[in-house]
């Protein structure tokens, strides 16, 4: 098995072979595919995204309750409503079932 070394000295030389070329080109194809597919979930996660006022007030007492102060993004999701808030420079995950049961943080 062969490395790709990519140290500067040698670098040109192993960028000249077919096999690194064929490496490189299945290394560019792989990222591409992952960041389209990232691309992707990300445009997905947004449609979940609802206002304030779409959730129920008990589930927003219930936050307000356990997290004083906070305001997050709410996204629904199909178990119930899940609030999104950063602290600390940590996003955190707060989710209620409909019938406003806290059930994860994270």
């Amino acid at each position: 098995m062969q490395y790709l070394i990519l140290d500067s000295k040698h670098l040109l030389t192993q960028l000249t072979s077919l096999s690194s070329l064929r490496c490189l080109a299945t290394i560019a194809c792989v990222l591409a595919a992952t960041l389209l597919a990232s691309c992707e979930n990300a445009v997905d996660s947004q449609d979940n995204v609802i206002s304030s006022s779409e959730v129920p007030q008990v589930v927003q007492s219930a936050f307000a309750k356990k997290y004083p102060g906070k305001t997050p993004n709410w996204e629904l999701q199909p178990y119930g409503y899940e609030a999104v808030f950063v602290e600390n420079g940590i996003e955190y995950e707060a989710e209620y079932l409909i019938s406003c049961t806290y059930t994860l943080e994270g």
